[in-house]
């Protein structure tokens, strides 16, 4: 498992923010629970390896989601690799020292309580999504979830640089490269986005 190098790794309980810079790994599927994050900015994707070797993205983590509480709560191996997206800001405890927070802490592990919840329903959102929605749709929902992690609220003249490759897009909302190709360019010729290398504008229709 990879370690950021800035962190120092000694101390028992680290609460001030730190960061990371980008392809960092904070916690490799099948590992056993070592470190607690809580992003205070920036983005963490989780990928999951298929026996076979195969990889997809299973969901990405914005400020306030917590990384590896899951492994340490239930005491088993980390079931996805998080890998920062871009400099990432955290928070980090020691195992030991996340327990004794939430013991010390009943507001803090009611912060964690809700913040659990609320990852369970987008999960389910997605889920119904994948199942419901048009494709056209996910991707459309997705660049407004990017724009508001960016602090953004979609205006015509606002713009979302994106974090992720065309393959990390395509595999987040359920379709090929390929065909993720052809929704960028029917959504161009709509007029509901305008493409600029890595940057997407979001057009607000009247």
């Amino acid at each position: 498992m990879q370690y950021p190098s800035t962190i120092p790794w000694g101390a028992a309980n680290l609460f001030s923010p730190r960061v990371v810079d980008r392809d960092t790994v904070l916690q490799a599927q099948g590992s056993p629970a070592s470190m607690v994050w809580r992003i205070e900015r920036g983005i963490v994707k989780l990928v999951h390896q298929a026996p076979d070797g195969r990889q997809m993205i299973t969901d990405l983590l914005v400020r306030g989601q917590f990384v590896g509480v899951e492994a340490v709560l239930r005491g088993i191996p980390a079931r996805q690799t998080a890998r920062t997206v871009g400099p990432v800001k955290l928070l980090c405890w020691t195992p030991s020292g996340f327990l004794e927070k939430l013991k010390a802490e009943p507001e803090f592990a009611l912060t964690l309580v809700r913040e659990l919840c609320a990852h369970v329903y987008k999960l389910q959102y997605r889920v119904e999504g994948l199942g419901l929605d048009r494709a056209r749709e996910r991707l459309l929902s997705l660049l407004e979830e990017l724009a508001e992690w960016s602090g953004k609220t979609p205006r015509p003249a606002d713009s979302v640089r994106l974090p992720l490759s065309s393959h990390d897009i395509a595999e987040l909302i359920g379709v090929a490269p390929s065909y993720l190709s052809q929704l960028w360019n029917s959504l161009e010729r709509e007029g509901k986005v305008m493409r600029r290398k890595r940057r997407v504008w979001l057009v607000k229709q009247s």
